[in-house]
């Protein structure tokens, strides 16, 4: 506990507590874009269609999955660079990423077209008393594929931006994004009467505008075009950072997507326990999302001053960085969590839940949500600390070990305590795999610093 105090004592410290946080809040935003999305999505819909509603809660993780993929790219580009940048290869990079995107939405859309029908059977909407939801979650489905595109594209450029400290533009893309989704939203649902297919087509137009503003920018556009063109330059010296690229960008998305299809399991347990706890659990996965990204923009910052710092073999930073990456998410949760209790109220009204029952039965969920973000905050940076320490798949085995454990927690609680225990076992399932995985966390980074101070100063002598 003194090492921690002692962390935050010093100007040297304070600097880096405020160089952190700053570059949090543009990450935060953008991984909070996605969600606010979806949430406007879900608002509308709420006031258009009920089954609607619920439809859209069962596509929720999916897009989660997809976004995943475009964090797992950023990630892989941002690492790419801190390790490429200074041999001269930044063009070289920046190819490999355009590869690797152009590849990962063409998978996305054949994976997308092809488990449509496996989903319909898996969430039980084969049924016929579930013909209205069937209907509106297969035009969602369809209709939001292009959307993929477009959010893989802007989380790259998201943490691009970061890693330059090009917070203002991020801002400003973000802000244009979010005005414009509120607009088209209403216009296109209710106005031309498109429904959840006009919930699809304004994410998508709202975001496109977002990306022609940042690429119209410093002739972006035209550097990009003749990046392309150099291609056959680029393939020669593509292969080790390609290699390198794909796999951090597998294990962070492997991590974040199984986060992700865990609530495609979860969201099956909910429809046993009757739609209108699906609706609740739609509603408390929103809220989880809106508790994530957030403390996801914090993890992403405190990976690009890890990056640096292990680059520069700055020894002294490790533990500096970690503790306040770990200060800034725990206060981010306590200021959410308080937030969160005070406007329950209006949460349930504003999407239409007005059963006395389920009021109670959200007030207790609540609770739980909070619980699951408490056990979670010493954790969430090692999770991602462990790409820089070469070792992403440990990242990867953590999320899984989490869902898996936490899947057979809940399944137990539910089935002999009752459905208010939902969100309390995914928090113990949690607990054990993160307190596993700190540990490991603390002997690698204790290896790290000792080896990189021994080659400094064999270096220095």
């Amino acid at each position: 506990m003194n090492e921690v105090l002692r962390v935050f004592k010093d100007q040297t410290n304070k600097k880096l507590f405020k160089r952190i946080f700053l570059n949090s809040l543009p990450l935060a935003f953008a991984g909070l874009l996605a969600v606010l999305m979806g949430f406007i999505d879900a608002f509308f819909l709420s006031n258009y269609s009920l089954e609607a509603f619920k439809a859209l809660s069962l596509v929720i993780p999916v897009l989660g999955i997809v976004g995943s993929i475009g964090i797992a790219i950023g990630a892989a580009l941002i690492n790419a660079i801190a390790n490429f940048e200074k041999e001269g290869k930044k063009e070289v990079v920046y190819f490999s990423t355009v590869l690797l995107l152009v590849v990962c939405y063409i998978l996305i859309v054949g994976v997308v077209i092809y488990l449509h029908d496996g989903f319909l059977v898996f969430n039980d909407l084969v049924l016929e008393v579930n013909k209205l939801i069937k209907d509106y979650f297969t035009q969602y489905w369809f209709a939001i594929i292009p959307f993929y595109f477009l959010v893989l594209i802007l989380n790259i450029t998201i943490q691009y931006l970061s890693f330059r400290d090009n917070n203002r533009e991020i801002i400003s893309i973000l802000l244009i994004v979010v005005f414009l989704n509120l607009l088209f939203n209403p216009l296109l649902i209710f106005y031309f009467n498109l429904g959840v297919r006009g919930a699809a087509w304004a994410s998508i137009l709202s975001l496109l505008c977002g990306i022609l503003y940042f690429s119209a920018r410093d002739n972006r556009f035209t550097k990009l075009v003749k990046l392309i063109r150099q291609a056959s330059v680029h393939f020669k010296t593509l292969l080790p950072i390609l290699k390198e690229q794909s796999k951090v960008a597998v294990s962070v998305f492997l991590a974040i997507a199984i986060f992700m299809t865990g609530g495609i399991f979860f969201n099956q347990l909910a429809i046993k326990q009757g739609s209108e706890f699906l609706a609740l659990i739609g509603l408390i996965e929103q809220l989880k999302l809106f508790m994530i990204f957030p403390t996801r923009g914090v993890t992403g910052s405190f990976l690009i001053q890890f990056e640096k710092a292990i680059a520069d073999k700055d020894t002294e930073s490790y533990w500096k960085i970690y503790w306040i990456g770990t200060l800034i998410i725990g206060l981010i949760c306590l200021v959410e969590g308080i937030l969160i209790f005070i406007f329950s109220d209006a949460l349930l009204a504003l999407f239409n839940i007005e059963a006395e029952s389920s009021k109670q039965l959200f007030e207790v969920l609540l609770t739980s949500l909070y619980i699951y973000f408490l056990v979670n905050i010493i954790a969430r940076c090692s999770q991602v600390g462990f790409i820089t320490l070469g070792k992403s798949y440990l990242l990867f085995l953590q999320s899984l070990f989490a869902i898996l454990f936490g899947y057979g927690c809940t399944y137990y609680l539910i089935s002999h305590y009752g459905n208010e225990w939902f969100v309390d076992g995914q928090s113990i399932g949690g607990f054990i795999a993160t307190t596993f995985f700190l540990v490991v966390f603390v002997v690698m980074l204790n290896k790290k610093k000792k080896t990189d101070r021994l080659a400094k100063n064999k270096t220095a002598s």
